[in-house]
């Protein structure tokens, strides 16, 4: 399994755009409370139906099962809307 992580993607706009799932609330990195809100999120969008999930104020957690899978998904979702959103 891989997880891939960027700080490109972390808003309710970029949620919206791409109809992924974000944490509810924005929360300090690697605290109690920042793993709390990331197991939530996990919990609410099981992997592998869902794949990316976005931190809110921190950026995206992709999950994949192996590199050429998240690479894929990388190319195919991500970088097209960054790619149009920095037009």
């Amino acid at each position: 399994k891989v997880a891939l992580h960027g700080h490109g993607l972390s808003s309710q706009h970029d949620a919206d755009a791409l109809n992924l799932p974000i944490s509810s609330h924005e929360t300090l990195f690697s605290t109690p409370e920042d793993l709390q809100a990331l197991e939530e999120l996990f919990a609410q969008n099981p992997y592998p139906q869902t794949r990316i999930f976005l931190r809110r104020g921190h950026g995206f957690f992709l999950l994949a099962d192996s590199i050429d899978d998240a690479t894929d998904y990388f190319e195919n979702v991500i970088l097209p809307y960054l790619n149009t959103r920095n037009r």
